[in-house]
C-alpha cells in the first residue's frame, strides 16, 4: 500500500461517525411513533410509547442506571430530542430502583460531569431530588455508607456551588434533605434534627430564631412540622402528610400553634 492510499484510509476512518448510542436510538424510534400518531412532545407520556414500555421498562436496574448515565450526554441533541429524553429521565430517576454505593456515585458525576442543554449549565437543572430520593429509600432503616456519605457530601458541594437562580428554592430543599441522611448516619434514630425555614427573607429569620428560643421539646415538635411541610412537593398534601400533622399538632398543642401563628402573623 502506497503513503498516499495509507493517508486515504487514515482520514476516512478519522471521519466514521460515532456509533448511534441506545438511548439516541430510542429517542428516534419515539419521535417516529409520535409523527406517526401526530402527538405533539408537550402531551408525550412515556408509558405509552414501544420504546419506553418494551425496551427501558424491561432493563435490568444496572441497566437502567447505566442507561441514566448514559443519557446525561445530551446537549448536542437537537430540541425535540431532549424534551424527550429528559421526559424520560425524570421518571426513570423516580422509579423504585435497586441502586448500590457504585450506581449512587455514577449518577452524581454523570449529573456533575454533564450540561442538561446548552442552556442549563448547573447540577440543579438534572433530577437532583430523584438522585436523593435513592438514597432515602435505600437507608431509610439505617445509616449511609462510607462511600455514600462521600457522595452526598460532593453533591452537597456541588449544590453549594451552583449559581443563585430560579432553583433556589430547590437547591435549598436538596441540602436540607442531604444533611439530614448525613445527620442520621452520624446520630441516634431517636435524635430529631433541627429543621428550619430558608433564611432567605426577614420573616425566615425571625421565625428561626423565635423556634430557636423556645423549650427544647417544644423545638423539637416545630423541627418535625417544618420537615413535613419540606417534603411536600405538589399544591395538596396527601392524606399520610395530613394525618402525621394532626400527629405532631396534637403533641405540640393547638393554643402553642396558634399562637405561634398569630405572632408570625403580627410580625408580617
Amino acid at each position: 500500500m502506497g503513503i498516499f492510499d495509507f493517508f486515504k484510509k487514515k482520514n476516512a476512518a478519522a471521519r466514521e461517525p460515532e456509533p448511534v448510542r441506545e438511548f439516541e436510538k430510542i429517542i428516534a424510534d419515539t419521535l417516529t411513533e409520535m409523527a406517526k400518531r401526530g402527538v405533539d412532545y408537550q402531551f408525550f407520556r412515556p408509558n405509552s410509547y414501544a420504546g419506553f414500555k418494551e425496551r427501558v421498562l424491561t432493563m435490568t436496574d444496572k441497566q437502567k442506571v447505566a442507561f441514566i448515565c448514559d443519557g446525561t450526554d445530551t446537549a448536542h441533541l437537537d430540541y425535540f430530542s431532549r424534551q424527550i429524553w429528559n421526559t424520560y429521565l425524570d421518571q426513570l430517576i423516580l422509579m423504585t430502583l435497586q441502586v448500590d454505593d457504585e450506581d449512587i456515585a455514577a449518577i452524581f458525576h454523570a449529573f456533575d460531569s454533564n450540561e442538561r442543554s446548552p442552556y442549563h449549565h448547573s447540577i440543579l437543572s438534572w433530577p437532583v431530588h430523584g438522585l436523593i430520593t435513592q438514597v432515602e429509600r435505600r437507608f431509610k432503616k439505617g445509616a449511609v455508607s462510607e462511600r455514600v456519605e462521600a457522595t452526598l457530601g460532593l453533591l452537597r458541594a456541588s449544590l453549594e456551588r451552583a449559581p443563585m437562580s430560579s432553583f433556589e428554592k430547590d437547591r435549598l430543599k436538596y441540602i436540607e434533605r442531604i444533611d439530614r441522611l448525613l445527620f442520621e448516619t452520624k446520630h441516634a434514630a431517636d435524635k430529631i434534627k433541627p429543621a428550619l425555614f430558608p433564611a432567605l427573607d426577614v420573616f425566615g429569620r425571625y421565625a428561626n430564631e423565635v423556634i430557636e428560643a423556645l423549650g427544647e421539646q417544644e423545638r423539637i415538635h416545630w423541627y418535625r412540622l417544618i420537615r413535613l411541610g419540606q417534603k411536600g412537593s405538589g399544591g395538596k398534601p396527601t392524606k399520610k402528610m395530613l394525618e402525621e400533622g394532626r400527629a405532631i399538632l396534637q403533641e405540640l398543642g393547638e393554643d402553642k400553634f396558634k399562637n405561634m401563628l398569630a405572632d408570625w402573623m403580627q410580625f408580617l
